[in-house]
């Protein structure tokens, strides 16, 4: 478009007129004088051809292509960000499912939102393909729960979790839209691992908390550490369960301790963490919704000072 070519390119144009000249608007920011668009449009169109190079020219129409593309690039995003907010169970139709996300044959399945992409692979080889889908997260994910709707469908992580969800956020929220029965946090046993499921977590609960309410939130709960019992693997959860190991049993011969999934083969996972018939989920549920509101608000809101006294008030509890 004529718009694209013109972006950018300046010329500086004088003009003498005999008549008083017509001015638009009160800020008098454009010349709207009919006698003279006929003037400026062949004077600048005979110059242009003569001054103009094929250097210029290919110079201008290089960056009205980038232009065009970039345009074409927002629109793109500003109709994918619309389609994340509304949700809607057809979005696989619509080739819109996040790369990141190894889905599953049928719908009413399991979504497992595991971080890192080596855990997530070593999930994505163990999984069950009929009923168990993958999404893999990079890194932290932002904290929502401080943040406008606008702000927080702009960030690629937060983005993955809404578009393979289906359900849309705010006011286009709808349960009925969820492509998954079960959504389970899979990360590392560990605080950094605690800290990712709070992240999410929070998402849920400041932004759709009918997904905690009508309980479709759970933890996996991987193992701490694996014990060699003869020839069998025992696994156990924390260090509570191998303090109770070692009183029934002594002290194993050959004890790992699992730094992480990314440790895991998909094997190891299956038997683990992911096959129901063996795993540990818990289910992360409230009946009193404005409740774990005001414990996230002191927890994940902007004031420290509520985390500091909430530090202090809780700490011997800990201890």
């Amino acid at each position: 478009k004529g718009e694209h070519l013109r972006r950018g390119i300046i010329a500086a144009i004088s003009v003498k007129m005999q008549d008083s000249p017509v001015f638009q608007g009160q800020t008098k920011d454009k010349l709207s004088s009919p006698e003279v668009r006929g003037k400026v449009s062949s004077a600048v169109t005979q110059n242009v051809y003569k001054e103009m190079s094929k250097k210029d020219t290919k110079t201008i129409i290089e960056k009205a292509l980038l232009e065009k593309k970039a345009e074409d690039a927002a629109k793109r995003m500003r109709e994918a960000a619309k389609k994340v907010v509304s949700g809607g169970k057809n979005l696989s139709m619509l080739k819109d499912l996040p790369a990141k996300l190894v889905d599953c044959n049928k719908d009413g399945g399991e979504l497992f939102i595991v971080e890192g992409d080596s855990a997530g692979g070593s999930a994505a080889d163990a999984r069950d393909s009929s009923n168990q889908a993958i999404l893999k997260l990079r890194g932290k994910v932002l904290n929502t729960y401080t943040k406008e709707l606008a702000d927080i469908i702009e960030n690629n992580e937060i983005k993955d979790i809404l578009t393979s969800l289906g359900t849309g956020i705010g006011d286009k929220f709808n349960i009925k839209n969820l492509r998954y029965d079960k959504i389970i946090l899979l990360s590392d046993a560990d605080p950094d691992g605690a800290h990712i499921n709070i992240l999410i977590m929070a998402l849920f609960l400041r932004h759709m908390p009918e997904i905690i309410t009508e309980g479709k939130l759970y933890r996996a709960v991987p193992p701490f550490y694996q014990v060699k019992k003869g020839k069998k693997r025992v696994y156990l959860q924390d260090d509570k369960e191998l303090n109770r190991y070692i009183k029934r049993f002594g002290q194993p011969k050959e004890l790992t301790r699992f730094k992480g999934l990314g440790e895991m083969g998909a094997k190891q996972l299956w038997e683990t963490t992911m096959d129901p018939e063996a795993r540990k989920l818990v289910q992360l549920s409230t009946t009193d919704v404005e409740s774990a509101l005001e414990l996230f608000d002191i927890l994940m809101g902007n004031s420290s000072q509520k985390r500091k006294e909430y530090i202090f008030d809780n700490a011997e509890d800990v201890m």
